[in-house]
């Protein structure tokens, strides 16, 4: 798969998972599952009808008509929820994608893997709230542009300001901690003296930000 966002999102799903893809767009991922993964359900859903039509076309050319259905769903209201146990919500916004989560249909879910495009912080914490656990995070960058993956699972978590932040410690994510401090010190730079609570808070990130460089250094 060329899109090196979605060839991630697919590494995060066991072959023996039944998967829904919410927001299939033109199909890339239900295809790569199918075809590369082998689960034994994978649906491809979106709210956009010529979005589908273009899913169903490419699912055709690769002779996987009969193996994955296409469906048009507003999030998870027309899916068979009886039929899988895990769903994939990528290349949405945070706002969209909270607001696909309050269907009570997906309380009984395994697996809940999603990729915002944005407000990765917020994402964290409200799913922190619904009271689900973040077991597996990754960072990748594409076109400039930063993208976590995560995958939840129901259950109670604490977690520290930092994770809400930043996310789970991982020493493959060192190089987007670097990236985030150089970025927050010119910030700082930037800011007036007088305004002592919003220097103070970029200080606080800065902290963080050096705290969680030094212990990638300590695990790697």
């Amino acid at each position: 798969m060329k899109n090196k966002r979605l060839q991630l999102v697919a590494e995060f799903i066991e072959p023996e998972n039944k998967v829904a893809d919410i927001g299939c767009d033109h199909g890339y991922l239900a295809i790569y599952l199918k075809k590369h993964k082998n689960c034994p359900v994978v649906i491809a859903s979106d709210i956009n009808e010529n979005a589908l039509k273009v899913a169903i076309k490419n699912i055709a050319k690769e002779k996987l008509a009969q193996d994955i259905p296409c469906l048009l769903s507003n999030g998870v209201e027309n899916l068979p929820i009886n039929k899988i146990d895990t769903i994939i919500i990528a290349g949405m916004g945070t706002h969209t994608i909270l607001n696909i989560l309050e269907n009570k249909k997906i309380i009984n879910l395994k697996n809940i893997i999603l990729q915002s495009n944005n407000e990765y912080e917020l994402l964290r914490l409200e799913m922190n709230k619904k009271g689900y656990r973040l077991v597996k995070e990754a960072y990748i960058e594409e076109n400039h542009h930063d993208y976590f993956i995560m995958k939840y699972q129901k259950g109670r978590q604490k977690l520290t300001e930092s994770e809400i932040k930043y996310g789970i410690l991982n020493q493959e994510n060192k190089r987007y901690y670097e990236k985030v401090l150089k970025r927050k010190k010119e910030i700082l730079k930037n800011i007036p003296l007088l305004q002592f609570h919003v220097r103070k808070a970029i200080k606080k990130e800065i902290r963080l930000l050096k705290e969680r460089i030094n212990q990638t250094k300590k695990t790697g």
